[in-house]
């Protein structure tokens, strides 16, 4: 835990206003160490940091991700409540088959705890469509439950044949052509509602934080539900804008997943 404090300090100093933590699981910080500190300690140690404002854990593993963990994102003065849980996928025979030791009924739990906790949450996912054994009705229950839990942010990918693994071995393989076309699918209809979100954001002040500023175009920056190089972007206009800024700007209009926006 030191040398992570040492090196955020070291950032903060070199004027950086947002750290990230990236791990394979980030939940599961902690977990082996034998004096009790956890991920929620580090948070707390980094939010004492003076110059950082923004604090994004990323890559929470479902099985790992605790009431307590979720109740202290979405009410701490740093952190930020931006829940990247990759999901994989919600059918509990395809769940199993991946060794995700987690049930729908427990990611449905944990997914209403997140939502109800605070309306400012943002949720993030990943599901992997195509693996072996997913049935028509399989993959109909994880596009039926895309469409009605309506995440903020989802990205899907198709299962990759890899030679030597457990799964290029099971039955059930799907076409090459029928995987392409379910990801379609799926991408579409989480295009309709990211595109949907965006436009109900029309006149609402955000707070956005910058990372880029050019003389030519509006500078570019993204709430505190948008991680940089993965998810949206809001371009600001407004004077004197320098990177790192972090402010209030109210959305004037929504042009697919990007959104336009002036210092309020």
């Amino acid at each position: 835990m030191d040398e992570i404090l040492s090196e955020a300090k070291m950032l903060a100093e070199a004027g950086k206003k947002e750290i990230i933590l990236v791990s394979q699981e980030g939940n599961a910080y902690g977990r082996d160490s034998s004096n009790g500190k956890n991920v929620i300690t580090l948070l707390q140690e980094m939010e004492k940091i003076e110059g950082i404002k923004w604090i994004r854990l990323m890559y929470l593993h479902p099985e790992a991700m605790t009431d307590e963990l979720i109740e202290y994102m979405s009410h701490a003065e740093k952190t930020l409540g931006y829940f990247d849980m990759p999901l994989q996928h919600i059918n509990d025979a395809i769940l199993q088959s991946m060794n995700r030791r987690v049930t729908r009924a427990q990611i449905e739990q944990k997914l209403a705890k997140i939502r109800k906790e605070s309306a400012e949450n943002v949720i993030r996912t990943t599901f992997i469509t195509g693996l072996p054994g997913e049935t028509e009705a399989k993959y109909e229950e994880l596009k039926n439950f895309i469409a009605e839990f309506e995440f903020d942010r989802l990205g899907v990918f198709k299962y990759s044949h890899e030679e030597g693994t457990r799964a290029s071995k099971m039955e059930e393989q799907v076409p090459e052509e029928l995987k392409e076309a379910r990801v379609d699918e799926l991408m579409t209809i989480q295009q309709e509602i990211a595109f949907r979100k965006n436009i109900d954001l029309i006149g609402a002040l955000q707070e956005v934080i910058i990372d880029t500023v050019s003389e030519e175009s509006p500078a570019a920056g993204r709430t505190r539900g948008d991680c940089p190089d993965i998810d949206q972007q809001i371009f600001v206009n407004g004077d004197a804008l320098k990177v790192g800024d972090i402010l209030k700007v109210k959305i004037n209009m929504a042009e697919g997943y990007d959104l336009i926006a002036a210092v309020e």
